[in-house]
């Protein structure tokens, strides 16, 4: 309990000088006992003070008033009973801010560098997933400048042929639409790759004037992890449910501090103060000599005081108390059941974007490729048209539009199981 400082309560005379110690209250009750450690640890820290009062002093033909000057001091003890509460800045790699070349890690990495007040996860989550977009455009934006370049070579061809009465001129306009429609598409593409570079730089902490150029693919490791595995790291490592045990554990101590002061308790005051007390005068004594009008005055006082809570023990912040326990109790209820479902659901979502993966991996895509050359081949042999030769090209456009979707998707997948989960082991 406080040891604490506080003026006397003896009121000087009025007029004078006065020198007054701060009066110490010595607190003692069931806290201070040996035998419950528990209460000891709701006991507030001790204080004490010191302190020297006074005001002004005049002279001359002004009516006289009292003279004092005041200084104070205050002592604050400490004492702490159990484990000190000490801060931990989460330590994090420090990146050099250079740009040019760099990978999805890299990016990560200087986001955390930069922001290392944020949520490790959540802030690693959100730059992997700008990044994959970026990557996503980027694939699509390259497979159809290769497309266009093959369509502006296959036009100067035509154009030759056209012009020396080989190929009707209506080949060559229809063929000179499609490369236009494709130059369309990849000034589009281009556009929306460098919006998502602007986005990415503002999450790394770029300016948008450096250049950045983001190296890998879609293609994420295989997650090793299995599902029973993931809900117990979850359930482990994830902040959000560390927060909510925190808060339980909090409401079942304050519970305790409650009831601690809902006891008994008795103070012990004792205090003390020295007064030098005069004025700027000075008065004769017996014996016909001057002496200043001056005296110095002790004055110490003593008290126990006894708090017994008849009527009032607490009552009302107990039942608070109690009532904050069993809300935080819910809450953490409630965390851990979103946690279950989180991280269900990204491992559904992951193993069926996995599957769909591996179809167009496997049977789609390149199948799609050997279609277009085989239509390519017989329209260079007069079997085909070049209506069918634009058919099969924007069918293939499709498919390779549909696959880098589902590279994205087990791309993000993957990245909602590191949010899901907290911590992931690839």
């Amino acid at each position: 309990m406080p040891i604490e400082g506080t003026r006397s309560a003896l009121v000087p005379p009025t007029g004078g000088q006065s020198v007054q110690l701060c009066t110490i209250t010595l607190l003692v009750g069931p806290y201070c006992s040996a035998l419950d450690v528990q209460e000891r640890r709701f006991t507030p820290s001790p204080l004490a003070g010191e302190g020297w009062d006074g005001g002004e002093k005049r002279g001359g033909g002004e009516p006289l008033e009292p003279w004092q000057h005041s200084v104070c001091r205050t002592l604050l003890l400490v004492w702490l009973l159990g484990v000190p509460l000490v801060a931990l800045r989460p330590a994090v790699a420090q990146v050099p801010h250079g740009t040019g070349e760099v990978t999805v890690d890299d990016l990560v990495a200087r986001a955390l560098a930069d922001n290392p007040d944020l949520q490790a996860t959540q802030a690693e989550a959100e730059v992997r997933m700008k990044a994959g977009e970026l990557l996503a455009a980027q694939r699509n934006l390259g497979f159809t400048e290769e497309l266009l370049q093959v369509n502006r070579d296959a036009l100067g061809l035509l154009r030759t042929r056209a012009s020396q009465g080989a190929a009707p001129p209506l080949e060559e306009n229809l063929l000179r639409v499609e490369v236009n429609r494709l130059e369309a598409s990849r000034h589009r593409l281009a556009s929306q790759v460098e919006v998502l570079a602007l986005q990415l730089k503002t999450l790394v902490g770029l300016g948008p004037e450096a250049p950045l150029a983001l190296q890998g693919d879609l293609h994420p490791a295989p997650v090793r992890l299995e599902l029973s595995e993931g809900l117990r790291q979850a359930l482990a490592a994830r902040s959000d449910l560390l927060v909510a045990r925190a808060e339980v554990t909090m409401a079942e101590a304050m519970i305790q501090k409650e009831k601690a002061e809902g006891r008994w308790d008795a103070s012990v005051n004792v205090g003390y103060m020295r007064q030098d007390f005069g004025y700027d005068l000075r008065g004769l004594t017996a014996s016909g000599s001057a002496q200043p009008i001056q005296d110095v005055f002790h004055y110490v006082g003593a008290g126990v005081s006894i708090t017994l809570p008849v009527r009032n023990q607490n009552q009302g912040n107990i039942a608070a108390a109690l009532a904050s326990a069993s809300a935080a109790q819910r809450r953490l209820a409630l965390v851990t059941l979103t946690i279950r479902q989180e991280v269900t659901a990204a491992f559904a979502q992951y193993e069926a974007a996995q599957r769909a993966l591996d179809i167009y991996t496997h049977g789609v895509r390149e199948v799609a490729r050997q279609n277009l050359e085989v239509v390519r081949q017989t329209y260079t042999l007069g079997r085909a048209t070049l209506l069918d030769v634009i058919a099969e090209q924007r069918r293939y456009i499709d498919i390779e539009t549909g696959y880098t979707e589902a590279l994205k998707q087990v791309y993000d997948t993957v990245v909602d199981i590191e949010r899901a989960v907290g911590t992931l082991e690839r």
